[in-house]
């Protein structure tokens, strides 16, 4: 978006309650959000410019870094892959630098494949998964889990910001509502909102899949989207209220920061 609402979403980033609460333990949560926050950030670099290619390699090498030290950190590479095939249906298989990065994502990756079979004698992935997986797909539980994590919201952001989020998502309504222009004529500013909600939904649908229950840290990767979105909005009620009475739209930007 612009530099404004980054420094926002940043700032809210920074202290959320969640990442704090996770820092400070010996798990790999906060490093896989990390891998997840760059690669999407490289990711997107070669989508805006499709002639930065280096973008789109460093992105490749990141992910795959980000999948050895946890494995959910892969589920953006999903959210990548529908973008394409959405906005570019299936041309993209036909670009050069598409296979050139998915090589690097499995050059970088086979050390840790080659290390399961050595360690497990079997498949590193279905092994590391084996301990919090539904033991087969569940409509119910699948369901149930989303659920779950829906529910958990109000948790996570308060009510407060729960608002603004949803209210955010609802400022987005150009991208539903003009979803074949966006196919037909790729136009940028739906390109970017469409990255941002698939970069929020996959994580959360395909750990709902695979994964029997739920957990906080399981989804953590959705949150940079949330606090952009909710960020956008903040910006654009402070520029209104600004209009208005500038004095009232900073005491507003500070209560809520």
């Amino acid at each position: 978006y612009n530099k404004n609402i980054g420094l926002l979403a940043s700032f809210f980033m920074s202290v959320f309650w969640l990442n704090l609460f996770f820092t400070y333990r010996l798990l790999v949560d906060i490093p896989s959000l990390a891998f997840f926050i760059f690669s999407a950030y490289f990711f997107y670099k070669y989508l805006k410019n499709n002639l930065d290619k280096k973008s789109l390699y460093l992105a490749a090498f990141i992910i795959a870094i980000g999948a050895t030290i946890k494995l959910t950190t892969a589920f953006l590479l999903p959210a990548v892959f529908f973008y394409f095939l959405i906005t570019e249906k299936l041309n993209f298989l036909k670009k050069k630098e598409i296979w050139i990065a998915a090589l690097i994502f499995v050059l970088t990756f086979a050390p840790y494949i080659l290390w399961g079979y050595l360690k497990f004698n079997k498949f590193v992935l279905t092994q590391a998964a084996a301990a919090t997986s539904t033991g087969g797909y569940s409509l119910t539980l699948t369901y149930d889990t989303f659920m779950t994590y829906l529910r958990s919201f109000p948790n996570y952001l308060s009510w407060t910001f729960l608002i603004i989020f949803i209210l955010g998502l609802v400022s987005m309504y150009k991208l539903f509502l003009g979803f074949d222009i966006l196919i037909k004529k790729g136009d940028e500013t739906l390109k970017r909102d469409l990255y941002l909600l698939l970069i929020l939904l996959m994580p959360i649908l395909l750990v709902s899949i695979m994964i029997g229950h739920s957990e906080d840290r399981y989804i953590i990767n959705i949150f940079p989207s949330i606090f952009i979105i909710s960020s956008a909005f903040i910006i654009k009620i402070y520029k209104f209220i600004k209009e208005k009475n500038k004095i009232l739209a900073i005491i507003l930007l500070i209560g809520l920061l």
